[in-house]
């Protein structure tokens, strides 16, 4: 889209990637550790994979702004 410059849109499509891929492993091992150490691995279907993914989500999404843009 017009004035969007390249490395904003380098910025966007890294951070996607990176969620995307950490969301997914999460997704797979919270419950397994969760199982592992004796809880319900259905708590971590719910709010807290959704809490955890999001606040990591703008977590690398900052972080990698803040390298490509500074």
């Amino acid at each position: 889209p017009p004035g969007v410059t390249p490395i904003e849109a380098l910025v966007v499509s890294v951070s996607l990637a990176t969620v995307v891929l950490f969301a997914t492993l999460m997704g797979c091992l919270v419950p397994f550790f969760i199982d592992r150490f004796g809880g319900d691995p259905a708590v971590a279907a719910g709010p807290l994979m959704s809490t955890l993914i999001d606040v990591t989500g703008l977590t690398v999404y900052f972080g990698i702004a803040k390298l490509l843009l500074t």
